[in-house]
């Protein structure tokens, strides 16, 4: 997440668990306050996940709500539905938040839902109101960040199955679209997320990439990896995402100094969803690890990996899934599922206790 002010980490982020090993790790000590954020209106399977949380405790996902069959973009703990203004046909029904900088201006994207799914089109929200962007019209157009400058980077899918060329872009609050090349000249690339420095970070023709100066330059290759993917980075430039071995395994990585580097989360081998999805100013790193097949939600600090669900109360009756962002202060959001739904997802807010 993209921050404007440069605050330490919270010491107990730092120095905190023992090296994850299986998903029945013995509880530790509480070190977070848990809150689960899901929307009042939800009626029948819920479905609430969290994708982003600002530097004062901001949080956007998306959510269904009565009498709207598709996800809807969320902004704050109340999940205040977004106005989806702009769309005067009122035929987008579906979308996601999936970006938001230090005034709480979200970035995300809707989709028409009529007639069959239709075009991604990428949407910014002042407040709660909500314009569509003139970005590559007739393409599908996913904005994932913006920084306190007002600029957003996205990707931008020709094919409507989005498995064909991408485009990563820079769209500037000017209205200026600058498309960022791939690293070697193909036709795939992506832009995952720009820091306070300017800095987009992404991928392109399978290395994880970022665009300094608008030049695409390699952040580096894990050992044995067929591709890499860098997903959000720091104020200091350190990036975090994930690598493809040959076998089909997914390893979460950190990208330093022209070096990928494995975390070393939990996984059970190849078809798990494993990466590192995020990194604050101090270092620490949230994202996903794999256990006997199910997916948890865990941080990598002071050299360590911890599986957040031992960190947080016991008898929560949740089970953290995913862990998507995390501030400077050590707010962590994500998703999980509770034990009385296993069908069901909810966000949740994890706060260090002070």
């Amino acid at each position: 997440m993209n921050q404007l002010k440069f605050k330490t980490a919270v010491a107990s982020m730092l120095g905190a668990g023992a090296l994850l090993a299986a998903a029945g790790s013995a509880q530790a000590a509480t070190e977070y306050n848990l809150e689960v954020v899901t929307p009042p209106q939800i009626s029948g399977t819920q479905n609430a996940p969290l994708t982003a949380v600002n530097p004062f405790g901001a949080v956007v996902g998306s959510a269904h709500f009565p009498g709207v069959p598709e996800s809807q973009p969320t902004i704050r703990k109340d999940y205040l539905r977004l106005s989806i203004g702009g769309d005067a046909s009122g035929k987008k029904h579906k979308g996601e938040a999936l970006g938001i900088n230090d005034l709480a201006n979200v970035v995300g994207y809707m989709q028409s839902t009529v007639g069959g799914f239709g075009l991604k089109r990428p949407y910014l929200w002042e407040s709660t109101s909500g314009k569509e962007l003139p970005i590559f019209p007739g393409q599908n157009v996913v904005p994932h960040a913006i920084d306190n400058a007002g600029n957003i980077v996205g990707t931008a899918f020709p094919s409507g199955d989005q498995q064909g060329p991408s485009t990563a872009f820079l769209y500037s609050p000017s209205g200026n679209l600058v498309g960022l090349p791939a690293v070697t000249g193909g036709k795939i690339a992506s832009a995952n997320d720009i820091n306070e420095n300017g800095l987009v970070v992404g991928q392109s023709d399978g290395f994880a990439t970022s665009w300094p100066r608008g030049v695409p330059t390699k952040l580096g290759s894990l050992t044995g990896s067929t591709s890499n993917e860098a997903l959000k980075s720091n104020f200091g430039g350190t990036a975090v995402g994930d690598a493809t071995l040959a076998g089909g395994e997914h390893r979460a990585v950190v990208f330093s100094g022209g070096t990928a580097t494995d975390l070393q989360f939990p996984t059970a081998g190849a078809g798990t969803d494993v990466r590192a999805n995020a990194i604050n100013d101090g270092g620490t790193i949230v994202g996903t690890g794999d256990v006997k097949g199910g997916s948890t939600a865990v941080r990598y600090a002071g050299g360590q990996v911890v599986d957040l669900n031992t960190l947080i109360p016991a008898g929560s009756g949740l089970t953290l899934r995913t862990a998507t962002d995390v501030n400077n202060d050590g707010q962590i959001v994500g998703s999980a599922t509770p034990a009385s739904d296993p069908n069901a997802v909810v966000g949740y807010v994890l706060t260090p206790v002070s």
